[in-house]
């Protein structure tokens, strides 16, 4: 059972497996919860929902099924419930409730800081699809960060809006906390295209995957919050 070596790409790894591909993507997040010395405070499920959010994106970006999950609380088992409820609500709202998870805990030391780091290994039949010369990029959702992130909010990217729109798009990456301009240059570079900024592109940090790069022929419909940004060549 051979496997080739693994090619790193965006944030995930796409490995060569017995004829098919793995995907693996994971994300991490620290002193934001409830906690007494988190930076940001914020729910416990909230924090699992978006650290999930992340991996799944990056996964369900490429058009992998995501096989299996991992789920590291550097918080004891207590604290750890909120967050682990909120991976599974995450896991859920990417449509696949019954993925298996593997769980680890701190159980020999009192922790003051939540840290979290969520890992989604997914399978694909085939390399995914690549942006065109004469392509428009597109920001789909406002990038927000830190305090300003909330669930349910209408303006950020999310599971079902990236599920929606990806049969739409030639190529779509989540963006993080490199910004939309950085995940634009990683999209035409992965194409072997130059990525052309026009106006207006958002700076800053784009925080849990708030907002989405695709690339397409024209403008995706079912989004609220869409700008082009720019174009291929």
């Amino acid at each position: 059972m051979a496997m080739l070596a693994a090619r790193p790409t965006r944030d995930l790894v796409i490995v060569p497996f017995c004829g098919s591909m793995l995907a693996l993507a994971c994300d991490s997040a620290g002193g934001v919860g409830d906690q007494p010395a988190d930076a940001v405070a914020a729910p416990g499920e909230v924090v699992g929902r978006f650290t999930a959010r992340v991996a799944l994106a990056e996964i369900l970006s490429v058009g992998a099924t995501p096989l299996l999950a991992s789920a590291s609380c550097c918080v004891d088992p207590r604290c750890a419930a909120s967050l682990l409820a909120g991976v599974r609500a995450e896991l859920t709202e990417a449509g696949c409730p019954e993925l298996p998870i593997a769980i680890s805990t701190e159980k020999n030391l009192p922790t003051v800081q939540t840290g979290i780091g969520v890992t989604i290994v997914g399978a694909m039949a085939c390399p995914w699809a690549r942006a065109r010369a004469g392509d428009a990029l597109f920001v789909l959702g406002v990038p927000k960060v830190g305090r300003a992130v909330r669930l349910g909010d209408p303006e950020i990217a999310d599971l079902p809006l990236l599920r929606r729109v990806l049969p739409q798009v030639r190529a779509i990456v989540p963006a993080g906390s490199r910004g939309v301009w950085h995940e634009a240059l990683v999209l035409a570079a992965e194409a072997g295209l130059e990525a052309v900024a026009g106006e207006a592109v958002p700076a800053g940090s784009a925080g849990p995957a708030t907002a989405l790069v695709a690339a397409a022929p024209s403008a995706p419909t079912g989004t609220l919050a869409l700008r082009q940004i720019g174009w291929l060549r």
